[in-house]
């Protein structure tokens, strides 16, 4: 993008500029323009032939345009386009030297365009209304010999009047009105408007109005010929006409002519915002420190860049109200620098006007980044041009962390100006009035502010009372997050030596004495399913980690209670875990409450506790046992051995249900419990079994008694079934997960702590006598 200098110089006051078109002319008729534009070309033609020579550009347009017929009422405007209309349609060839006569125009035109911004843009339509340019190559070096020529004579006129002169694309849509048939829509646009050397200026469509246009004849000509295909053939009277599909667009190439000190706002107006960013931003930087003066600043440049940043501010505004790409992570980032630029290009400018327009209405989206350069960018021996722009600012954060970051962001980068220490009083109490106001005036609390509060304690002392802070908490402290962060960071602080003892173990026992019952009084939450707010900071933890941080906020709970000596807050903490653990599953035990018992150990050993002292016995007992019981479960029992063999008695057809002592038999062979069993039988049971179960190897027969006198036989039979072992896999199972539990617990302390934590429980929770068999 050109330079302000190179484009135009500083702006005219419009209320000051000479007003060639006086009132009457200008609410003329405007509809008998177009009935005299060709008249009024050839009239002012004619009195060319005439002028003297000694007469200057001004007096001959002037002539021209005042020879009109008595009843021309069309306005300056209208004749002076009709003029320049009738000199480029006369050009046929080169000219060597510059037309007096048409300097004169384009300087009664550049009269009228200061006075009434709606004429500052001239458009010449090239070629013959035949859109023979709408398919070829855009491009200078491809026009048609005629309009070369006519660019030619363009550009060496302008040249001298300081008129800019630029090729680009045209499409204009022409349509009839369904309800009026006489009225026509036409809607013009330029597209890929270009220096005459090729270089793209602008690449969006930028509408015109069709008073812009030199030949408005053209545009009646397409009306024309596109009403005609409305109405192609005549209707029989009495009948509405048959209508058909009218809008047309037309495509050519045209010349825009517009005046330097102009070119400047249309081209910031229409440039794309990027381009429009990178070129505040150089052109901020570029600035010397004795142009930031006022007084001494070159106007060009302060006017140039001022403007610039005006418009990129209602490009902005136009994204944040269009809401379509606020959740694009990458188009919000685009718009912060976009908006940081614009805010450090004020405080070069010393613009407290400007500056005020770029960071009151949406102080949200400028980065941490964007306020320190605020910071750093501001003079501060001018601090109360800004201050209040800053105020209003920073009314619309509502939280207290977002406005405390703020703060200390501009104070940073105040710091580094290396200014003298005086220089930075000023934005010191100002700050520490806003801090104060804060804590008056804060309603919403988020997860961070705790901490963000006991910052405000330690780099700023003397900005509110101690008091005040911990009023604000104890007000908070039903946000357990909020009341646990403060409570963390003043013992951290505390540890550190780096704020008032006093007052921390005060606030400390204050804060716990009130969040501990809050915590321990309500009913136990189901840690496995915990849930965070979507604006909290922990929202996109993942679970076992969030799991792990609770854990040790417990843990370091009880920790900052004993510093204080809470001992019924303390005690109230363990019971409350202990509550906790019965109402865990298994993941929870380990990924909860394994993890606090070794912080817990830690406290433990910190404070000199010994581990046998039963409160914390009957914890580690308790979460331990549970774990043991959840995590590794019941020992499986063995599966027993199958017995089963097919019948062999001598049952048969004749005799389905055979002899009893091959009854007895059968119902030994097919029990899949049984290996050994003794059949009685008579006297001949001995060698009738051994043949019914001869020829088998897995079973032996044994005669226990046979008694001739008795008429009895005892036979004892075993089944010699040797079937591979099948791996017992839940057995398996089970046995890993007493590998991993015992591994777990011993990583919590070694085995001689664990038997004074356990103490007469250590046998059975480390012995596993809570889930073996037998």
């Amino acid at each position: 993008m050109a330079t302000p200098q190179a484009w135009g110089s500083e702006p005219h006051d419009s209320s000051q500029l000479p007003l060639r078109a006086g009132p009457a002319n200008v609410f003329a008729m405007r509809n008998q323009a177009g009935a005299n534009e060709n008249q009024d070309a050839i009239h002012g033609a004619e009195t060319a032939d005439s002028f003297r020579v000694g007469m200057n550009n001004t007096d001959i347009a002037r002539v021209a345009l005042g020879y009109r017929p008595e009843n021309n009422q069309a306005s300056d405007m209208e004749s002076i386009k009709a003029l320049l209309r009738n000199f480029l349609d006369g050009v046929k060839e080169p000219q060597m030297e510059r037309s007096l006569y048409f300097d004169g125009l384009l300087s009664q035109w550049l009269d009228v365009s200061r006075g009434d911004r709606k004429h500052a843009l001239l458009v010449y339509v090239l070629g013959d209304g035949s859109e023979q340019y709408k398919d070829r190559k855009f491009h200078v070096d491809n026009l048609e010999t005629m309009d070369e020529i006519k660019k030619s004579v363009l550009e060496q006129q302008c040249l001298q009047q300081g008129v800019h002169l630029h090729l680009a694309k045209m499409t204009s849509v022409v349509d009839t009105d369904p309800v009026d048939a006489l009225g026509v829509k036409i809607a013009i646009s330029l597209h890929e408007i270009s220096e005459l050397n090729g270089v793209l200026l602008v690449n969006k469509p930028v509408p015109v109005a069709k008073q812009s246009i030199i030949q408005k004849s053209f545009l009646k000509e397409r009306y024309d010929r596109t009403n005609a295909r409305r109405y192609p053939y005549p209707s029989p009277e009495g009948t509405p006409p048959l209508e058909i599909n009218t809008a047309k667009s037309f495509h050519d190439w045209v010349l825009v002519i517009m005046p330097e000190e102009y070119q400047f706002k249309f081209l910031t107006d229409n440039a794309d915002p990027q381009a429009l960013h990178a070129w505040i931003k150089t052109s901020s930087a570029n600035m010397i420190t004795s142009e930031t003066n006022v007084a001494g600043a070159d106007p060009k440049a302060r006017w140039g860049l001022a403007l610039a940043c005006k418009t990129q501010l209602n490009n902005i505004s136009a994204w944040l109200a269009c809401k379509l790409s606020c959740e694009d992570p990458e188009e919000n980032e685009r718009q912060s620098n976009m908006l940081e630029t614009v805010v450090c290009a004020s405080l070069r400018l010393r613009d407290p006007d400007l500056f005020r327009s770029a960071i009151t209405p949406n102080p949200r989206i400028v980065s941490l980044t964007g306020w320190e350069e605020v910071g750093s960018a501001m003079e501060l021996a001018h601090f109360y041009l800004y201050r209040e722009s800053l105020n209003q600012a920073l009314m619309k954060i509502d939280s207290f962390q977002d406005r405390y970051i703020i703060l200390w962001s501009i104070r940073t980068g105040c710091g580094t100006q290396k200014k003298p220490q005086e220089c930075i009083t000023d934005v010191d109490k100002w700050i520490e009035d806003q801090l104060r106001q804060a804590l008056n005036e804060i309603v919403r609390i988020e997860d961070n502010d705790g901490a963000m509060l006991v910052l405000v304690a330690k780099n700023f002392p003397h900005a509110t009372s101690m008091n005040r802070i911990l009023a604000f908490a104890k007000k908070h402290s039903y946000n357990q997050t909020f009341a646990t962060e403060f409570a963390f960071s003043l013992y951290d602080e505390l540890v550190r030596n780096t704020i008032d003892t006093a007052f921390a173990r005060y606030a400390l026992a204050e804060i716990l004495s009130t969040a501990v019952p809050a915590v321990c009084g309500q009913p136990f939450h189901d840690w496995s399913l915990h849930q965070q707010s979507p604006f909290s900071a922990l929202a996109n933890v993942p679970a076992e980690d969030l799991q792990r941080l609770q854990a040790d906020h417990m843990a370091r709970l009880v920790r900052c209670c004993l510093t204080v000596d809470l001992y019924n807050e303390e005690i109230a903490l363990l019971r409350h875990m202990w509550l906790g653990a019965s109402l865990a599953d298994a993941p929870t035990l380990q990924h909860v409450f394994l993890p606090y018992l070794k912080q817990l150990l830690a406290v433990i050993r910190d404070h000199l506790i010994p581990l046998t002292t039963q409160i914390y016995q009957w914890q580690f007992q308790h979460i331990v046992s549970l774990f043991i019981t959840h995590y590794i479960g019941n020992e499986p029992t063995p599966p027993f051995p199958d017995f089963t063999c097919p019948p062999l008695g001598c049952a048969s057809p004749r005799n389905p249900y055979g002899c009893s002592t091959c009854l007895e038999l059968d119902a030994f062979l097919v029990d899949p419990h049984r290996k050994t069993a003794e059949v009685i039988g008579g006297i001949e049971a001995p060698e009738h079994v051994s043949t019914q179960i001869q020829g088998t190897d897995y079973l032996q027969m044994t005669v226990v008694s046979h008694s001739a006198v008795q008429m009895r036989s005892t036979i004892r039979i075993t089944k010699n079934i040797t079937k591979p072992e099948e791996p017992d896999a839940i057995h398996d199972m089970w046995k890993e997960r007493v590998v991993k539990a015992n591994g777990m617990i011993q990583a919590i302390c070694g085995d001689g702590e664990w038997k004074m934590l356990l103490g007469d429980r250590y046998d059975e929770c480390m012995g596993l006598k809570l889930v073996r068999v037998g």
